[in-house]
């Protein structure tokens, strides 16, 4: 993907924000910083700012009756980083073609790690349309589970094997790692089977972030700061759960 697309991207909801607050939170991400700046600045900024850009980004950051639905500042904003990148180029797992989705485009499904929306190509919407009717009939496991083709590729358990330590060194810490994100893999809730994530009421103002960040390697897909040909680092450009 080139910084082009991630240019047009952002541009694009500049000219789509309508205030001051959304224009102030689109401005605490930067494409070339990793997801743990951006997510610090994110952070930093006040209640009203975040939710302002998650209204920005078709987010519902609040219940009907004005009830915050996501726990602290820290979640709001890692999930403010990932609707900005779901905006960007992505390779379809069915007709393996690079799609984008539109800012004003609801895609009938997000990717439950990563929040990236489905493509509409006649391959993919065969396979949506059948899990979709699936979800309603009840009959699949754990809700059926969608993942983007990035998410479902660095969660194969052959990508997962070379994230382990090589025969000739080893590294336990960064095996216990791998082992420690399959349980992560549950702890983003979804509303209504369409991977539109909602948190328990708290208060957005209180900063209780107690994850050990860039401690272990992220089930998510990357999207690393991108300058091609750049080295990535996959333990500080990671996106963690929470």
């Amino acid at each position: 993907m080139t910084d082009s697309i991630k240019i047009t991207v952002l541009g694009e909801l500049q000219n789509k924000a309508r205030n001051d607050l959304e224009r102030k939170c689109l401005a605490g991400y930067d494409y070339k910083r990793s997801y743990l700046n951006n997510h610090d600045t994110l952070k930093s900024l006040s209640a009203d700012i975040l939710v302002a850009g998650a209204k920005l980004l078709n987010m519902r950051p609040l219940s009907d009756d004005g009830t915050k639905l996501y726990q602290n500042k820290s979640i709001l904003s890692d999930r403010i980083i990932l609707r900005i990148e779901a905006l960007f180029d992505m390779m379809c797992g069915d007709c393996h073609s690079t799609y984008r989705n539109a800012i004003d485009h609801e895609p009938k499904l997000r990717c439950r790690l990563c929040l990236q929306g489905c493509h509409d190509c006649e391959e993919s919407e065969k396979k949506v349309t059948a899990l979709l009717d699936l979800q309603r009939s009840g009959l699949c496991p754990n809700g059926g589970v969608w993942l983007c083709n990035a998410c479902l590729n660095k969660n194969d358990h052959d990508n997962l094997g070379k994230l382990k330590a090589t025969k000739s060194g080893g590294n336990k810490d960064q095996e216990q790692n791998t082992t420690d994100d399959k349980k992560d893999l549950s702890m983003i809730k979804e509303e209504d089977g369409t991977g539109d994530e909602t948190e328990e009421s708290g208060d957005l103002d209180q900063d209780t972030d107690n994850t050990k960040r860039g401690s272990k390697i992220s089930p998510r897909r990357d999207r690393s700061p991108h300058h091609e040909g750049a080295k990535h680092d996959h333990m500080k450009s990671i996106c963690p759960l929470y």
